[in-house]
């Protein structure tokens, strides 16, 4: 009898270091998903960064598509949903976004072209507005023609007169 109860208590006192031991890797484990997930703002400027370098890969393949037409005013381009769309191009080889003047609904037009919908939508929330000077605080120089796209905590915009997409600060 003696030797029983010893062995239940000792295994009794292993149950319990296991299910410890649990629960510390489990706190561990929603620590470190709460923060990579939910509380790192380093997460957004890094999904930003590669949303910029993307679009402007996107911008500089349909300037050579453009260069390798022969550089029409207009040209027949696919879009990101796979929809073959006309665009106006302007003398450098770039779309010409802003042609029927500038408001909200051009704006997203022009994002389409790089994004298809369904990751538009996957994405969260993004918006499409019109600027026509940046905020003072952005710390970039004014300019006339932007369109800006929210994404998540992060502005990306585009400016027409220096042909790029960039991260509004």
């Amino acid at each position: 009898m003696r030797y029983d109860r010893a062995r239940t208590s000792r295994v009794s006192l292993r149950l319990w270091r296991y299910v410890f031991v649990l629960l510390v890797i489990a706190l561990l484990v929603v620590t470190a998903i709460r923060y990579i997930l939910l509380d790192n703002p380093s997460l957004d400027k890094s999904v930003a960064n590669s949303a910029v370098f993307r679009l402007n890969k996107e911008l500089s393949q349909l300037r050579w598509q453009w260069q390798h037409q022969g550089r029409p005013k207009h040209m027949s381009y696919k879009n990101a949903d796979a929809n073959s769309i006309t665009l106006h191009m302007t003398a450098t080889g770039l779309p010409n976004a802003f042609n029927d003047g500038v408001n909200v609904q051009v704006c997203a037009e022009f994002l389409s072209i790089f994004i298809d919908t369904e990751a538009l939508s996957k994405m969260g929330k993004v918006s499409t507005t019109y600027l026509s000077n940046l905020p003072s605080e952005s710390g970039q120089k004014a300019v006339g023609k932007l369109c800006v796209f929210e994404l998540g905590t992060r502005q990306i915009a585009y400016d027409e007169q220096r042909a790029k997409f960039f991260e509004l600060k």
